[in-house]
């Protein structure tokens, strides 16, 4: 409430310096005082009131001389808020209209008049008339949306909208314009929702049900369909003016794709699509074809599936069957790649073959070879060609059959015949013996002939002859031959290929020059390779002079095969092929480091090291890789630029009070190693000083007490305990202690009698952060007392009070020092003085208390 006042009519002779205000509830007696702060306005807002109590206010004036009396009591006010009509209802509009209604929408208003809107009032008007009529029910009308119906067709009307509260009608809200009452077109729309907008994963076995909401006026037909234009017979469609569902039962693989929904009316048309997967097997694999049939093997190549089944495909299966059998056998399992080479074939049999994808859902349909196969070959060339006969106008030839005719029957031979000077290969005849007589020649020509073995696979390699024939005539009919010489291409290179010096990209060839050469000097070799997953051969050099190539460019971790064939001027040999190689280092990746640890460490820095592999692959490691970690995260961070030839490295830039762990790799030619081991965790802090030499202040037959100084430097941190660690004669360091020492001197047990030990010490403080190790107590140093003593027996003088100490003597003669005898216990020195002094003190004491207590 705010309270307002006049001035005193008088001010007492000084100027008024404040007003006090002061309340009370009509259900109290107290007054309150209303201000903590200086008031010199003639008005106040009194705030921290309870709603619906009723209050009087009373005013004092205050001046250099003191308080007023109160102000007369004012009536009493009940704290309430001000109620007002609200305010309009903001932004009226059209939602719809038929020839009958229209249906509108608005907001709240922005001001509710400080009480809650209880309802609206929808008002028409003809626009030529004043009269406005309310179209809400009598009972009031709480949305924010209405329609207004019974109207007249094409009629245009005023509307206002007003809101209401507990203290009536509010000012109204004219909705823009003059809406007509007449039918809306509305193009079609299709409402996708956030589901059908991602792929819609199923499982096979399934039903499938796509709910899609339509709008549009008039009400739009619509049509379902496939993308490829599958059927959709199996599917139940059902269609509304508002949505339309499609619902396939039972789905399997062929029910995937994109299924398009399309809207249609007077005012256009809209499509959508949804992408269906169904999860299940794999399709058949496409275009299965045989590459390449050999006597024994038979290549095939195909393509992955149209439809993978939703999922990755993992693997291909490969199946044989004879043509004689029913069931297929399988040839491999896991295949990975999109062809296969199917050897241990019978030459000459007839197989079918089936190719099946597999994903993680399981093996799908197969796609197998339409004719069966038969394992076989085009032959090798004729053997050995003789020239049996000439005359003036004709050659008799034979030769011996192919070694091999490939898996199938020989059918025939060509023999063709090329004349000096020319290229063209001309065919002569085709015969099915191994004799020709070649008629119709010129007399005086030289001739070069080829005979070629043929099967159902096709034309063998020819097998060419060169005859080059002096000749003198006999009766003028007959030929005399003089000298016959015959010129044909070499044969293969001879086995074995060796492959030497195999890296991850090269491997170097060599082998044998053929054992025949065709009459004539090797020109050269051509070498070509095939990665074994393909069957298409590439040439490595077609122009190599030696009996040694290298082979490069090799693809790193890939399996290949080389051929070589020999070419002189008659032609090419068939190759000699190779065993099959696979292109790496013939060494491992090097064993992990071992035995990695923080060395030291600083704010700032540590130094790390480790041992080396016990296993280096068989290929010098080139050097070591570092890591490091914070505690509490989980990226490792790589350290070094550059190989690290050592087994240490410094990590720099660190942050202080960090704890840190690091882990290293070992590199060699072949690669990176597996991570070492993580070590310790280590904190980033400067170390403390190393402790004190410890000293050996009691020794007895199992057991030594040492005792030492602190560090100098706690490296800005206390100290909180310390290891003792000992060693016998050249072994190595071990615990000591295997709890916390917190006190600077500690037994030590369990030692063995007569055995030499070395004792040192490492402090820790609160940071976990170890100090070096102390220096070592070393071996027991014997000090001689004198070096003479006639007599058996000796004072040793200039002891220390309190210290253990041994003795040994030894005899001495004109030859030199004899052997030692020692104590095998040590002996505390002792002030026997001091003793006997704080004896007499403390009997003095004990008299002087007892005559005191009698």
């Amino acid at each position: 409430m705010v309270v307002c006042w006049e001035r005193p009519e008088h001010d007492g002779g000084s100027r008024i310096n404040t007003y006090i205000i002061e309340r009370r509830d009509k259900t109290g007696l107290r007054w309150v005082k209303c201000n903590k702060r200086t008031v010199t306005d003639l008005r106040f807002k009194v705030s921290g009131l309870t709603p619906g109590h009723e209050y009087e206010f009373r005013v004092f004036a205050e001046n250099n001389a003191g308080l007023s009396q109160p102000s007369p009591s004012s009536p009493f006010y009940k704290a309430i808020d001000t109620i007002f009509q609200p305010g309009p209802p903001g932004n009226p509009r059209v939602l719809d209209t038929t020839k009958s209604s229209i249906t509108l929408a608005w907001n709240k208003p922005v001001y509710d008049g400080g009480s809650e809107i209880t309802g609206y009032v929808v008002e028409t008007c003809l626009p030529e008339e004043d009269e406005w009529t309310i179209q809400t029910p009598k009972k009031g009308w709480t949305a924010t949306s209405f329609t207004i119906t019974n109207l007249k067709e094409n009629q245009e009307y005023k509307i206002n909208i007003c809101a209401t509260n507990c203290e009536g009608v509010g000012e109204p809200a004219a909705v823009p314009g003059t809406p007509k009452a007449e039918d809306r077109l509305l193009a079609p729309e299709v409402e996708l929702g956030a589901e059908l907008r991602k792929v819609v994963c199923i499982r096979a076995c399934s039903t499938l049900r796509l709910f899609v909401p339509i709008k549009g006026r008039p009400a739009p037909d619509v049509k379902w369909s496939r993308e490829h234009g599958e059927s959709l017979d199996k599917a139940n469609i059902e269609i509304t003016p508002s949505f339309t569902t499609l619902q396939v039962e039972n789905v399997d693989r062929f029910d995937g794709g994109k299924y398009i929904v399309t809207v249609e009316n007077a005012s256009g048309s809209k499509s959508a699509f949804v992408n269906v997967r169904v999860l299940d097997t794999p399709g058949a694999p496409q275009n299965l074809t045989v590459k390449e049939v050999t006597r024994d093997s038979v290549s095939l190549v195909w393509d992955a599936p149209l439809i993978d089944g939703g999922s990755r495909i993992r693997n291909y299966i490969v199946e044989k069957r004879e043509s004689a059998r029913k069931a297929y056998s399988t040839v491999c399992a896991s295949c990975h790649k999109s062809s296969w080479k199917i050897g241990d074939l019978e030459e000459g049999k007839m197989y079918f073959f089936r190719v099946l994808a597999e994903n993680e859902y399981g093996i799908g349909l197969p796609v197998e070879t339409l004719e069966p196969i038969k394992v076989s070959e085009k032959p090798l060339p004729p053997g050995k060609v003789s020239l049996v006969e000439v005359t003036g106008t004709s050659i008799t030839l034979s030769w011996e059959k192919p070694d091999h005719d490939g898996g199938s029957r020989i059918t025939g031979y060509i023999v063709e015949m090329q004349g000096k000077g020319s290229d063209k290969w001309t065919q002569v005849m085709v015969v099915k013996s191994n004799e020709a007589v070649v008629t119709g020649l010129t007399q005086g020509e030289e001739y070069m002939f080829r005979i070629s073995a043929t099967n159902e696979k096709g034309v063998s390699d020819p097998h060419d002859l060169k005859i080059d024939i002096p000749f003198s005539a006999y009766n003028n009919l007959h030929l005399v031959i003089k000298e016959a010489f015959v010129f044909d291409k070499p044969g293969p290179p001879t086995a074995p290929i060796k492959m030497e010096e195999i890296t991850s990209d090269s491997v170097i060839l060599s082998w044998n020059p053929p054992e025949y050469d065709g009459g004539c000097a090797i020109n050269n070799y051509i070498v070509e390779k095939r990665d074994t997953s393909t069957t298409n051969w590439q040439i490595v050099s077609a122009t190599v002079a030696r009996t040694t190539v290298k082979a490069a460019r090799l693809k790193t971790g890939s399996e290949y095969q080389f051929r070589i064939a020999a070419e002189n001027r008659y032609g090419k040999s068939s190759a000699l092929l190779s065993e099959t190689v696979i292109a790496q280092y013939p060494y491992e990746v090097p064993s992990q480091p071992r035995s990695v640890t923080v060395q030291s460490a600083t704010k700032e820095s540590m130094v790390i090291v480790w041992d080396t592999p016990s296993n280096d692959g068989g290929s010098k490691i080139l050097g070591y890789h570092v890591e490091l970690k914070e505690r509490n995260s989980l990226l490792w961070v790589k350290q070094n630029k550059q190989i690290i030839p050592e087994t240490r490295y410094k990590a720099v830039a660190l942050e202080e009070g960090i704890e840190y762990e690091f882990r290293v790799y070992a590199e060699n030619i072949v690669g990176l190693s597996k991570a070492s081991k993580v070590s310790d965790l280590q904190v980033a802090r400067d170390p403390c000083d190393r402790p004190g030499k410890p000293e050996a202040v009691i020794v007895t037959r199992n057991a030594v007490t040492l005792r030492w100084t602190k560090p100098e430097y706690d490296g800005g941190i206390k100290i909180t305990g310390y290891v003792v660690e000992k060693k016998k004669g050249e072994g190595r360091w071990m615990k000591a202690s295997f709890t916390n020492i917190i006190e600077t001197e500690f037994v030590v047990t369990g030692l063995t009698e007569d055995q030499i030990y070395e004792f040192r010490v490492i402090a820790r403080n609160s940071a976990g952060v170890f100090s070096l190790p102390s220096d070592s107590t070393g071996e027991k140093e014997w000090v001689i007392t004198n070096p003479q003593v006639e007599s058996c027996e000796y004072v040793v003088s200039h002891l220390k009070p309190g210290v253990y100490y041994f003795f040994r003597v030894s005899a001495v003669n004109c030859k030199g020092k004899g052997e030692d005898i020692k104590m095998y216990q040590p002996v505390q020195a002792k002030d026997i003085l001091g003793l006997f002094n704080n004896m007499n003190n403390k009997s003095k004491n004990k008299n002087k208390n007892s005559r005191s207590d009698s």
